[in-house]
């Protein structure tokens, strides 16, 4: 595993890029503020989770780590937002501009007409530096303009319960790879459009109160040749049916 400590002390050049069989995971935090994991999971394949800055070159910190590889960013097949928290999608929009090849995928409630009426408003106050939407709105921006009747790249993956989206057979030596969402749940996705409509500004309100509810969370199951991770990112217990109870 790779840590941000170990990349912040040396901006140049990385050597060990992983073999073609290798399945590796590397895990970005800088300083405790943020959190980010890239996944390589065979075949020259990759998958970045949430987005953080490097602290040394403060771009984030995945394209940093891809870019001081050398690998083609090309490769990217997927570009995951556990939740709409700033910690986690700091600079997540140009991980997806780069990654012109990647399927964007989110939990269902970030993409339901009560997040995006949100993000509309919330570009209001980007004067007053209560931007907290603003990644959504340019990745949503990015996605438009990939869209054509014949790239499926220009829209939103929705993840929920249940839900693959890489499924891989095995090649070259490398073995069968499955994600899988396995939050949020059904009940958990209704609680936080509920929660997000109650966030929506009343009564001459100019600023929406709190953040998107934890609820909207997505963690991920991967199972790479009978290795299996959690991801969990901020999924919290419960109540009932939602979080780690639902699960």
């Amino acid at each position: 595993m790779t840590t941000s400590e170990e990349i912040a002390t040396n901006a140049g050049p990385l050597t060990d890029t992983p073999e073609a069989d290798t399945f590796e995971i590397s895990l970005f935090g800088p300083d405790d503020k943020g959190e980010s994991v890239v996944i390589h999971y065979g075949a020259s394949r990759w998958i970045i989770v949430d987005s953080c800055r490097d602290p040394v070159s403060t771009e984030p910190a995945a394209l940093d780590y891809l870019h001081r590889l050398g690998v083609d960013l090309r490769s990217v097949t997927h570009v995951v937002a556990t939740h709409a928290h700033d910690d986690h999608i700091d600079g997540l929009a140009e991980i997806l501009e780069a990654s012109t090849e990647a399927r964007f995928v989110c939990s269902g409630a970030l993409t339901g007409k009560e997040f995006i009426a949100l993000t509309e408003i919330d570009e209001e106050l980007e004067k007053l530096n209560r931007g907290v939407f603003k990644e959504f709105r340019i990745i949503d921006s990015i996605l438009q303009s990939r869209q054509s009747p014949h790239n499926r790249l220009g829209r939103y993956w929705r993840g929920i319960e249940g839900r693959r989206f890489v499924v891989s057979d095995p090649v070259a030596g490398v073995p069968p790879i499955t994600v899988m969402a396995l939050t949020p749940s059904d009940t958990a996705q209704t609680r936080s459009l509920t929660q997000l409509a109650r966030m929506y500004p009343t009564g001459g309100a100019k600023i929406p109160i709190g953040s998107p509810p934890n609820e909207t969370c997505l963690a991920l199951w991967i199972d790479a040749g009978g290795t299996r991770l959690i991801l969990g990112a901020d999924v919290e217990a419960g109540p009932s049916d939602c979080g780690w109870k639902g699960v």
